[in-house]
This record gives structure tokens, C-alpha cells and sequence, in this order.
């Protein structure tokens, strides 16, 4: 069955899209990001790949490896022309971010140690 789904960006709209319900999420956000505007406010934050996106419906982050008909019932009762609106969040994590993490999780016990250390 076909849904019509609406993107909600906290910098504007995207579709709405016609989608039918046995693609996964997945699917959704691949669409999603070959569709993401090059020019205007949402061309400020482009996800880099469909990882990036993160779909929001009732509340709930979607998981991408469900298709979209495990999401039927939070969606409602659904006319042939009803749009589904989902939130749109971008999260795009930087190449150094995760080894900025270990080493600052790797100088706190060190810090820790070398004051400890210091006291007699």
C-alpha cells in the first residue's frame, strides 16, 4: 500500500513522497538523501550519507531495518490522500570525534592517577 510521507527539518519541509509500505526505513532515508535540497536553508546542513538521518515518527526514532508497514499503526487511520509528517534530525558525526573521545577518556584516569600519585 502507498504512503504519502512529509519531511519535517527543523530548516523547512521535504515532499511530500509517495512510498510503498514494504521498503524499510532504510530505503526511506536513501531516498531522503538523494532528494536533500543543494540550495536554501537545508543545504546548511547536508547529511553526508542515509546513516546521518535519523526519521522521527510519534515520538519514536524509526529503525532502519523495518520496513515502513511495522509503523502503520503509529501513523493512524490513513485516507488515500493523507500525508504522514516525519522529523527529520541530521546527525553527522566528524571522522576525529570518536578518537577524541578515548583520549579524553584515557587522560582522566591518567590525571586521576598522577594526583593520586603525588599525595603521600
Amino acid at each position: 500500500m502507498a504512503l504519502r510521507l512529509r519531511f519535517r527539518h527543523v530548516s523547512g519541509d521535504l515532499g511530500p513522497f509517495e512510498f510503498d509500505d514494504a521498503i524499510s526505513v532504510q530505503d526511506v532515508k536513501e531516498r531522503l538523501l538523494t532528494e536533500w535540497p543543494t540550495d536554501g536553508p537545508m543545504a546548511n546542513e547536508p547529511p553526508g550519507q542515509a546513516a546521518d538521518i535519523k526519521l522521527i515518527l510519534s515520538g519514536k526514532f524509526l529503525d532502519g531495518t523495518k520496513p515502513l508497514s511495522e509503523y502503520r499503526r503509529d501513523m493512524g487511520e490513513l485516507g488515500p490522500e493523507d500525508i504522514v509528517t516525519l522529523h527529520v534530525v541530521v546527525r553527522v558525526s566528524p571522522p576525529g570525534d570518536n578518537k577524541k573521545a578515548a583520549k579524553g577518556s584515557a587522560a582522566a584516569p591518567g590525571d586521576a592517577t598522577s594526583a593520586g600519585a603525588s599525595s603521600p
